[in-house]
C-alpha cells in the first residue's frame, strides 16, 4: 500500500509525501523478506526516481546502486543453480531431476520478470547519460540485464549486452565484476546454455 501511495503522491510531483511513504514501504518489506530482497528492491528504485526529480543524483545514484546489486546477487544465484547440473540422488530418476532443474531456472513469476526488465533498462538509459560515473556501475548492470536476459532465454538480448560489455570491461578494476562479464560473454554464445 505505501509503495502505491508513494507513486501516487510521486506522479502529483508531491516529492515529500512520496519519500515518506517509500520509506514506509522500505521498512515494512525489509521487515519481512529483509534489506537486500528483490521484492525491496523496487521501493529503492522509487526511491531513488524521486530523488532524481528532485535534482539529489548522489542519493537517487546510491540507491539506483543499491537496487542493482540487489537483483545481480538475485539473478547470479539463478544463473549459478540453471548452470550447476542437478544431483540426482540413487532411485530418482532424469524425469524428475529435469523437472527440479526447470523449477530452479526461473524467475518467481512474470510481475517479477517486468519489474526486472523495467528496473534493469531504466537504470541502464541513467547510467549511460551519466558523463562522469564510475565504470563499474555500468558493467554491474549490465552484467546483471544479460544474466535477466539469459534466464530467460533471450540470446539476441544477451548478445547486444556482451557489444556493450566488451566496450567498456576493460577499464574495471573490480575483479568479481569482470569474472562474471567474462563468464557471461562466454556463454550468451553457448547454445547449449541459451
Amino acid at each position: 500500500m505505501h509503495r502505491k501511495l508513494g507513486l501516487l503522491f510521486a506522479a502529483k510531483g508531491d516529492w515529500d509525501q512520496a519519500l515518506e511513504h517509500l520509506a514506509h514501504d522500505i521498512f515494512y518489506a525489509s521487515n519481512e523478506y529483509g534489506t537486500d530482497d528483490i521484492r525491496t528492491s523496487g521501493a529503492y528504485f522509487d526511491m531513488a526516481t524521486v530523488f532524481r526529480h528532485q535534482d539529489r543524483m548522489d542519493i537517487a545514484d546510491d540507491l539506483y546502486d543499491r537496487t542493482t546489486s540487489i537483483w545481480y546477487d538475485h539473478l547470479h544465484r539463478l544463473v549459478q543453480s540453471i548452470c550447476k547440473p542437478p544431483d540426482i540422488p540413487a532411485g530418482i530418476g532424469e524425469v524428475v531431476a529435469e523437472i527440479t532443474q526447470e523449477e530452479k531456472e526461473k524467475l518467481e513469476n512474470e510481475a517479477q520478470e517486468a519489474e526486472a526488465i523495467k528496473v534493469l533498462n531504466t537504470i541502464q538509459e541513467i547510467r549511460f547519460r551519466q558523463k562522469d560515473i564510475i565504470p563499474e556501475l555500468r558493467i554491474r548492470n549490465l552484467v546483471a540485464l544479460c544474466m535477466l536476459y539469459f534466464i530467460l532465454e533471450s540470446p539476441i538480448k544477451c548478445r547486444e549486452i556482451v557489444i556493450m560489455l566488451d566496450k567498456i570491461t576493460p577499464i574495471c578494476r573490480d575483479k568479481t565484476l569482470i569474472a562474471d562479464a567474462e563468464w557471461m560473454k562466454k556463454n550468451v554464445g553457448n547454445d547449449k546454455t541459451v
